[in-house]
């Protein structure tokens, strides 16, 4: 057997003492876990929380879309009904561009939304088949919708891309010049001194 030693002494006791003091906190932090439980009124709160959250219906969700987030206000915006052919739309020109953007898109499993803005700042809610300024909407992508018009297509992309992509990247900085390269080589660094005795 090896003798025991002053070291290996201090060691176990060293390691005896580690061993009490973890077993004192994983003690401690067991009775913390057992207190810490909800209250009678938080479980109720809690429950009714989970009931609501899990009664929210494809329905509600169109309630919410009614007012949407980013509009001034958050003013209810009224929907376009399907359009039947006005007279006065269609007799618009081809030279009349197409004076509205798309600010938002919503993709449900259910129904497709664009949110349009005209030329003077209202806003709309299209589904397929709606029209704006005698353009009717053909479909929705997740970043667009196409328009169509007297057999012409027209993709509208989502505002805030086309801004993104417009904008132009920053220059990239130069890196720092030589001193001695601009200065044509008339200052040494100190190394080169002491190499050459200066």
């Amino acid at each position: 057997m090896l003798p025991i030693t002053p070291v290996i002494k201090f060691l176990l006791f060293s390691c005896l003492i580690l061993t009490v003091v973890l077993s004192i906190e994983w003690f401690v932090l067991n009775m913390r876990a057992d207190s810490v439980e909800p209250s009678s009124t938080q479980r109720r709160t809690m429950t009714e929380t989970n009931g609501l959250l899990a009664k929210l219906q494809a329905a509600d969700y169109a309630e919410i879309l009614k007012q949407p987030l980013f509009t001034e206000g958050r003013r209810a915006i009224e929907s376009e009904e399907k359009a039947v052919a006005d007279p006065a739309q269609e007799k618009t020109t081809d030279d009349d561009a197409f004076k509205a953007t798309l600010v938002g898109v919503s993709l449900s499993s259910e129904s497709a939304l664009a949110l349009m803005q005209d030329k003077k700042g209202n806003y709309h809610r299209l589904t397929t088949g709606n029209r704006i300024q005698g353009w009717e909407l053909k479909s929705i992508q997740p970043t667009s919708a196409i328009f169509t018009r007297n057999g012409t297509d027209k993709k509208l992309e989502l505002e805030k891309l086309k801004t993104m992509a417009n904008s132009t990247p920053s220059q990239p900085r130069l890196p720092p010049t030589d001193i001695r390269a601009a200065t044509g080589n008339k200052y040494r660094s100190r190394a080169g001194r002491k190499n050459r005795g200066n």
